[in-house]
């Protein structure tokens, strides 16, 4: 801790720089409030007034800023500013002294008053009185766009719910009392004999002021709540609402963690209060507490049911606000509240029924952690009650209801507790048995940041003076139900609760399914995003697609907590009934749906068996009841079904298998044989893709680390008793409760390399052969349907199993393990505990496949490289190819695509599972309605103050560790955690697809060793591809490392971002995108063969970097006579540089931006060559490598003379073709400029490029060289004078400015080497003389 003397300094010199500040800017604020001056003062003050200053210096100033406040009306910035400075200085003012509050009453007065205003509350009318004279709508004020950029303001929404956000803070800030005495002396109570005293009426406690003025408020404002209501004042009070219940809810939790400290950390209270003095009084009595809560909850109920979507969700979440600061009291009524709205009998109240869902969502874990009675007596009505949700005709309630029943059997388990394996007892090949994982200091990464942090938050709604004023209340009051209804928890009646509670789960279980099969049975035909169209439905809306899409992501979640928390009895009559579902029905539309339903019900309980006797080659020691159940059924006579029965049987195997584990190994012979037989169905596209899924998820379960769904349950306990069941709605800790985690075996890597080497190495092999048809004159032609399957099959096959492909043997790998990135060291580990067969297989197989895949599309870009365009009418995206029909494998779209998202797949994909941030951003949004935001804000306050205090606590750990449990501030449930710790998994596997590739760089040297030098070449062959193909070794993979092949299959995408067809370049731009994120290094020698085609100064670099050579090009005319084929290289070399990796490269060094200018400023030969209708086009993808080059484009120093050279040589070449009308400039030399003489004269929009570039990059070094100088003034000159054109004219007059303001700096600091001492001036007055200027 400091010394007082200190912060005794530091507060004096607060002072004198607030008092320096404010003498220089209190005249404007005061006086000049008719000008944009006071908004400039009031910004300076935002931005650098101090505020940790004394209380004699904001008991003088804070008066006087009141009066400037009120001096300018209906400005919201201005409003808002004075909000956010009297919210600094609040926290320094003792609540003790007269001068705070007067300040304070000052300050409430003037929010109330104002707030009719803010929130649009509409307060009067029109009179029908004609003759009476009718004022107009007082003018608005507002910053000027040039000073409102300085404040860092978002839109309009944003600033808007910052302006109620802080409003709110302020309100609930001036209530309650000023004096601490006044907390607690107003009430007398006392226990005899187990009841309490009630106070006489002349005994109740009186309202602050503070507290009954905003209570009045809020009573005026309470008819504009109605649910009817839906006018512009709709919005903003429900906002007001919103921010009101959270910061009432955030000071109570406030008020417990300064108990907390006050309790646990006494020296770094007492410390606290001397700085924020405000802290003593920060403590609500307990019946204003009872007077908010009495006064809010009408309101947030009709928020609730508001017709404005947005209203009525921050009606749903202020009642959560208000239920967490008391939930044993606010809770009950407002379950039965909307439980009365989902009553049959409630036929006028139907529409409220989705509300009603979402408001019992988030009440349910407050009352649960609470008073578990609360929930217990009241679920077997709940049950009942909302099952009717599960609605086939109306998907939003349904929606509503899935989500409330994954919220409810996350807390509550289904029949029971379940029993789990002990740690010696769990199988390795299944589950990770270490149960505490700590680092060199002994640490498992996670803390705690206080103790009893819940029974402190609760011990503030127990006092007398809260009891009392809620016995207090009127018989109208929602609270009054709930103290005649609710009785004391009783050990016994809690038990039978629960037991009644268990069974009535058990039975609701079971309805559930059936509701569920009446879903999936009237589920109509799913629609994905229309391709080539715009990315929405074809039949229906992006909004509808979104939509189901959501709804199956909620079912399955729902569907897999529900089987993870029954208990053992449960469960087997659960799988029964999936079962008979799943061998009766076949449901083609509900297909993706009904896998999701066994994907849940084969990975939520895995059984330890003990193997066959103890012996070691026994398949698994542990089982899946549900796999074991489904196999058989979905396997049985797949011959002889149709196609849509076979296919739905093997969509939901496929869900089966996905989370499987181990289990899947017992079944290794039907789920290959359904692969095989899926595969072997070349002729029906459906079938075959299925199998490829199938394929995908077989691999993935197989060779992938998930958390197993059986660990999750909310009463679970061990064999030897160590873990006594969880508390109903307590937040589960990670630290002592290890998470069950499939860990893949050596025999499941055997086996998985076994389908790799069956479905996807066979056939990739087996394209090695002679084609089957004719060749024609000068094109490759093979079995096209061949093709395109196997390259399917080995993109599923990537997908399920890149992870265990690695770049080099795992005995080096694990020899550098300083440099690897966790998920390769134990890919590598993990590939060790397989056979030798295995790992023979699996040696250099990433590699190889990349040189493979190399060779195809430098096949692909040697036949297309000059070859005619292909219209979009030549080839049917749908096209369904016949059996062994022949062709080229250029010209196919499918086959081209397939090609380019293998290689994509190979040079980045480290594991099938790495999309964390989708995953991250759903669980906020579950997150949000789980979080005790009381218990959060006491926790955020302990921990600042810890942290600010410099706490021992703070000075041993690190913002890496997970701050763990209820006594963190936190309140998730145990499936939440999991989910939490698995998306960290994830977002592991995903950095390794970035770290892999620097690990093989910094093996090679390192960014100071020259990269070699590309091994994308267009000598290629289709006997010499197949030759490769048949070979179980590929000649350069043995030559070569994988970074090499990566580098080169850049060049190869960015061959494919030139290919004829349109569909093809999109697939291969979007790609080529994604892998420079992982090679960004190669663009530094590809930089300028892309600007030289553009520039078409390519002459004998055909193909290089995977390019056509586009001068080249300008000779081959189609049939139609155009450049067709020439503006298509162009359009994707266009997008290429535009990329935000390439035109990094572009911003250092002046010989970059050289290169650059220089191709942006002579297009106009190429936009004359190229076809009429492809002009615009083209000027549209260079015009975005200029926007997007002018976005990011920064000043850079020249230090050496070389630079500086090449930067006079840039602007003389741009001053050059400004001043030069005809011909395209991009040499000054007459030589030079023969070929270019077709180009006509210089377009104003590339003039207009020029001037722009000449007014960034001139700089004060420049206004003392001679020869630029006076070249610069004469060219700005002469385009004021002569240039028509608005924004041409416009930069000119820029560039003037700009000259200007450089020739009145003090150039004393510039090199002596320079010409002149001082700017030469005299072209500027000799034009000024000059009357036509």
């Amino acid at each position: 801790d400091t010394d007082d003397t200190d912060d005794t300094d530091d507060t004096d010199d607060a002072d004198a720089t607030a008092r320096q500040l404010w003498n220089a800017l209190s005249a404007d604020l005061r006086y000049h409030t008719h000008s944009n001056s006071c908004f400039r003062a009031l910004i300076i003050m935002y931005l650098f007034h101090p505020s940790n200053c004394s209380e004699t210096y904001y008991g003088e100033v804070l008066p006087i800023w009141m009066e400037c406040w009120r001096g300018v009306d209906r400005c919201p910035e201005w409003d808002y500013l004075w909000m956010v400075l009297f919210s600094r200085a609040r926290k320094h003012l003792s609540p003790t002294t007269p001068a705070s509050s007067i300040i304070r009453s000052s300050l409430r007065k003037h929010l109330l008053t104002s707030c009719g205003y803010w929130l649009q509350i509409p307060v009067g009318g029109i009179s029908a009185d004609k003759s009476f004279p009718r004022a107009g709508q007082p003018a608005k004020r507002s910053f000027p766009h040039r000073l409102k950029a300085f404040v860092g303001c978002g839109g309009r929404y944003e600033e808007g719910m910052d302006f109620v956000a802080r409003l709110s803070k302020l309100l609930i800030f001036c209530a309650g009392p000023t004096m601490t005495t006044t907390t607690t002396a107003t009430t007398t109570s006392k226990e005899d004999d187990g009841e309490q005293q009630q106070p006489s009426l002349e005994q109740q406690p009186v309202l602050s002021e503070g507290t009954s003025d905003i209570l009045r408020f809020l009573a005026f404002v309470a008819p504009y709540y109605n649910p009817s209501n839906t006018g512009g004042w709709a919005f903003p009070l429900g906002a007001f609402v919103y921010y009101l219940a959270y910061e009432l809810c955030s000071r109570v939790g406030i008020t417990a963690g300064w108990e907390v400290l006050q309790r646990d950390h006494p020296k770094v209270a007492h410390k606290l209060v001397e700085g924020e003095p405000y802290l003593r009084c920060i403590g609500l009595p307990g019946n204003e507490i009872v007077a908010f809560l009495d006064r809010l909850l009408p309101l947030c109920q009709q928020a609730l049911y508001s017709k404005i979507p947005t209203v009525s969700h921050a009606g749903e979440m202020a009642l959560l606000y208000l239920s967490q600061i008391d939930p044993a009291r606010v809770s009950p009524p407002l379950i039965d509240f909307s439980l009365r709205a989902l009553d049959i009998s409630s036929v006028n109240l139907s529409h409220q029924a989705p509300a009603a869902l979402c408001a019992l969502s988030v009440l349910l874990q407050p009352a649960l952690r609470a008073k578990s009675s609360v929930v217990l007596s009241r679920l077997p009505v709940m049950l009942r009650l909302t099952l009717a949700g599960i609605d086939s005709n109306d998907q939003q309630k349904s929606l509503r209801t899935l989500v409330f029943y994954r919220n409810l059997i996350m807390w509550i388990p289904v029949g029971g507790s379940i029993t789990l394996p002990n740690d010696n007892d769990a199988d390795g090949a299944s589950s990770s048995c270490d149960s505490s994982v700590v680092d060199c200091s002994g640490r498992d990464g996670t803390v705690q940041i206080g103790k009893n942090l819940t029974e402190t938050r609760y011990g503030l709604v127990d006092s007398g003076n809260y009891k009392a004023a809620m016995a207090a209340l009127p018989e109208n009051s929602i609270l009054f139900v709930q103290q005649t209804m609710e009785v004391e928890d009783d050990d016994d009646a809690e038990g039978v609760l629960m037991q009644e509670a268990m069974l009535a789960m058990a039975d609701w279980s079971l309805d559930f399914l059936d509701r569920i099969y009446e879903l999936l049975r009237a589920a109509g035909e799913q629609e994905k995003l229309g391709k080539g169209h715009g990315g929405v439905g074809m039949r229906h809306t992006s909004a509808d697609v979104a939509m189901t899409k959501n709804f199956s992501r909620i079912m399955k979640e729902t569907l897999t907590y529900l089987f993870a928390a029954m208990d053992d009895a449960t469960f087997k009559a659960a799988l029964r009934s999936v079962a008979q579902f799943v061998r009766e029905e076949t449901l083609p539309f509900a297909v993706k749906d009904a896998s999701l339903l066994c994907q849940a019900v084969c990975s939520t309980r895995f059984v330890v068996s003990g193997g066959n006797g103890g012996d070691d080659n026994s398949p698994t020691k542990d089982r899946s009841p549900g796999l074991d159940a489904l196999v058989p059924i979905l396997t049985e006579d797949l011959e002889h079904m149709s196609n849509k029965s076979a296919i739905y049987r093997l969509r939901c195997l496929a869900g089966a298998v996905r989370y499987a584990g181990s289990t899947v190994l017992k079944h290794r012979e039907a789920i290959t044989s359904a692969i095989s037989f899926a595969l072997s169905k070349s002729d029906d596209r459906a079938l075959f893709k299925t199998g490829c899924k199938l394929l995908r998820h077989t691999l993935s379960s197989q060779c992938e680390e998930y958390p197993i769904a059986q660990g999750v349950h909310p009463k679970r306990v061990t064999n030897n008793g160590n873990s006594p069941p969880p508390v109903l709605g307590t937040s589960a800790l990670l630290h002592g409760d290890r998470i069950w985690w499939h860990v893949p075996s050596g025999e499941q890597i055997d086996f998985t390399v076994s389908l790799l080497s069956q479905f996807a190495m066979t056939r990739w092999m087996d394209l090695g052969s002679p084609s089957n048809g004719e060749a024609a004159a000068g094109a490759a032609n093979v079995n096209l349907q061949q093709w395109r399957q196997s390259l399917r099959v080995l993109r599923y096959t990537l997908r399920g199993c890149s992870g265990i492909l690695l770049d080099e043997d795992p005995e080096i790998i694990l020899t550098q393990d300083k440099e690897i990135c966790p998920k390769e060291m134990a890919a590598a580990r993990l590939i060790l505990t397989s056979s030798i067969q295995t790992r023979k297989v699996l040696q250099g197989l990433r590699r190889r496949l990349c040189f493979n895949l190399l060779d195809i599309i430098s096949l692909i870009a040697k036949d297309t490289v000059d070859c005619e365009s292909i219209t979009n009418g030549e080839e049917s995206e749908n096209r369904q190819y016949k059996k062994n029909e022949t062709g080229s494998i250029t010209t196919d779209s499918k086959i081209c695509k397939e090609v380019i998202a293998v290689s994509t797949l190979l040079s980045t994909r480290r594991g099938a599972q790495y999309r964390s941030g989708s995953g991250k951003s759903i669980l906020q949004g579950q997150q949000e309605i789980l979080t005790d935001w009381c218990l959060s804000a006491q926790t955020d306050f302990v921990s600042m103050m810890l942290s600010r205090s410099n706490n021992e606590l703070y000075r041993q750990i690190n913002d890496l560790y997970y701050e763990d449990g209820e006594n963190s501030g936190k309140t998730l449930p145990r499936a939440l955690l999991v989910n939490t710790i698995h998306l960290t998994n994830q977002a592991l596997t995903g950095y390794a697809s970035s770290q892999v590739p620097r690990r093989l760089r910094k093996l090679r040297g390192g960014p100071s060793v020259e990269t070699p030098e590309s091994l994308f070449s267009l000598d290629m062959a289709l006997e010499t591809l197949q030759e490769h193909l048949r070979s179980k070794s590929e000649p350069c993979a043995a030559k070569h490392t994988s970074l090499e092949a990566y580098e080169a299959l850049v060049d190869g995408l960015s061959a494919m971002s030139c290919h004829p067809n349109i569909n093809v370049r999109g697939k291969a731009l979007s790609n080529t995108e994604f892998a420079l994120a992982r090679v960004g290094w190669v663009v530094k020698h590809r930089r300028s063969r892309l600007l030289a085609a553009i520039s078409l100064n390519d002459e004998g670099r055909k193909g290089v970097h995977g390019i056509p050579s586009c001068s080249e090009l300008v000779n081959q005319i189609n049939s139609q006579g155009k450049r067709s084929r020439l503006a298509e290289v162009v359009k994707g070399v266009a997008k290429i540089v535009a990329l935000p990796k390439v035109m990094n490269q572009f911003l250092w060094g002046a010989s970059n931006r050289y290169e650059l200018v220089e191709t942006l400023c002579g297009t106009q030969k190429l936009l004359k060559l190229i076809p009429p209708e492809e002009v615009p086009k083209v000027i549209h993808y260079v015009n975005s490598i200029f926007l997007s080059y002018r976005s990011i484009l920064f000043s850079l120093p020249r230090n050496t003379k070389t630079e500086q050279e090449t930067h006079e040589s840039c602007l003389t070449f741009l001053l050059d073709i400004l001043q030069l009308q005809e011909g395209n400039t991009a040499t000054a030399d007459p030589d030079k400029n023969v070929d270019n003489n077709d180009a006509g004269a210089m377009h104003w929009r590339d003039r207009l490029v020029a001037a722009w570039f000449v007014f960034q990059f001139i700089d004060k070094r420049d206004m003392l060289e001679t020869r630029i100088v006076s070249q610069v003034w004469s060219t700005c000159f002469k385009l004021i004078e002569e240039e028509q054109g608005q924004p041409l004219q416009r930069v000119s007059l820029g560039l003037l400015g700009r000259l200007v303001s450089l020739a009145l700096v003090d150039m004393s600091q510039i090199s002596d080497h320079s010409e002149l001492k001082t700017p030469d001036l005299s072209a500027l007055r000799a034009m000024f003389l000059q009357e036509t200027f």
